[in-house]
């Protein structure tokens, strides 16, 4: 064989090679993955932890994962999480709070881990037919993903600690390439946001949820964090739309679905079954009213889960 012959052998392996190496890159550019968050700061028994995730800008967010070790630290002991994107908080809830929250969903319980889920990684694929006979699949799972190349420019989380002895915590955060779902559903977030009620006596009392009227706003779930709830009803235009009389009868059918009733939480869960076009849209309605009743007087933490756009709400 001479030089020339040589030459052009070389040339056509390392071509070869080349298109192999891509290829395979561009395979593990499709594949989700799991990695640690940079370092939190300032975790002391008792102050404001702080994190930026600066590392996860680029990809889509489906869960965060907090890890807690040390001395006594315990979920009940964070008082308060805060996760921003562009300085908006876009999560807010307590440690113990957010745990019931996950632990309905399917989470399996454990006191070392909490998860901070933008996701429904339970949720279910659907075929939706269109009044035209068009057929278009939706993902489920993945709806709620916190997509970053959508206009975040800041992503931070702040966790606020009360009473821990020696606390540890490290974060980590599941991942897949942006944008990696739907692009009707790419600026739906995730949401989970909060507010207090408090019922003075026992009896039926409407509620206010100021969340799920904007425009690009979608209601997953409502839950009635308090020992003294004991039934719900949510209608929509004057129409009762989801009802509950007793805790049995909303924890048997939330159990049939798959769903993990919490105790003391009763959930007004629009998509119990995993089926997200099920998701409450009261933007498109001319009243929305929300009703709860309660065994007496008490606090009651009323926590939304939605997909919303990030200025909404």
């Amino acid at each position: 064989m001479n030089l020339r012959s040589r030459l052009l052998l070389s040339l056509l392996a390392l071509l070869v090679a080349g298109v192999a190496f891509a290829t395979g890159h561009q395979d593990a550019a499709l594949t989700a993955f799991f990695i640690p968050c940079l370092p939190v700061q300032n975790v002391v028994a008792t102050g404001v932890a702080t994190v930026n995730f600066a590392n996860l800008l680029g990809y889509s967010v489906e869960y965060l994962l907090l890890e807690l070790g040390g001395g006594a630290f315990t979920k009940s002991m964070i008082t308060d999480i805060d996760i921003k994107a562009n300085a908006k908080t876009i999560i807010k809830d307590t440690g113990a709070n957010m745990d019931s929250r996950m632990q309905y969903r399917g989470e399996s319980a454990n006191a070392a881990y909490l998860v901070i889920a933008f996701d429904e990684s339970r949720a279910r694929c659907q075929v939706i037919s269109s009044s035209k006979g068009q057929e278009r699949v939706v993902d489920g799972e993945k709806i709620g993903a916190l997509d970053t190349t959508f206009g975040i420019q800041q992503f931070t989380g702040q966790i606020t600690i009360s009473g821990a002895t020696t606390p540890t915590l490290n974060m980590y955060a599941e991942l897949s390439p942006a944008p990696s779902q739907d692009e009707r559903f790419r600026g739906l977030i995730g949401k989970a946001l909060n507010f207090t009620v408090s019922p003075a006596a026992a009896g039926t009392f409407p509620f206010d949820v100021p969340y799920g009227r904007q425009r690009g706003a979608i209601v997953k779930r409502i839950f009635l964090v308090g020992s003294t709830v004991t039934g719900f009803e949510v209608k929509k235009n004057g129409i009762t739309i989801l009802k509950s009389t007793s805790v049995a009868l909303a924890n048997y059918t939330q159990t049939r679905e798959g769903r993990v009733p919490q105790a003391n939480i009763q959930v007004i869960d629009f998509i119990k079954d995993g089926n997200q076009a099920a998701a409450l849209n009261a933007f498109d309605a001319n009243t929305m009213e929300y009703y709860m009743t309660v065994s007496g007087a008490g606090n009651v933490t009323v926590i939304a889960e939605l997909y919303d756009l990030l200025n909404n709400n």
